[in-house]
């Protein structure tokens, strides 16, 4: 019971977490930023600061995979030293 108790929230923010922004309105918000920061709209400069907003996007969701795993990885080793023979 109480294992599944721990399980409910995780599972809950799974969920929430593979819910996607709508790419329309992440572009709107690259485009505000980018425009914030002082680029011109239809510049070749306001068109790479586009791509750096995504390619930042990108790499932030890698990183957090890349943490899910390391986590994954320290559970394992840590169950195969415990219960070790």
């Amino acid at each position: 019971m109480n294992r599944s108790l721990r399980l409910f929230p995780m599972l809950a923010l799974l969920l929430c977490a593979c819910a996607s922004e709508d790419p329309q309105a992440l572009l709107e918000a690259d485009r505000a930023d980018c425009v914030a920061l002082g680029f011109k709209p239809e510049s070749e400069s306001f068109a790479l600061c586009l791509l750096l907003q995504d390619q930042n996007r990108r790499l932030s969701y890698i990183e957090s995979r890349l943490g899910f795993i390391e986590l994954d990885v320290n559970r394992i080793d840590t169950f195969r030293y415990r219960y070790r023979d």
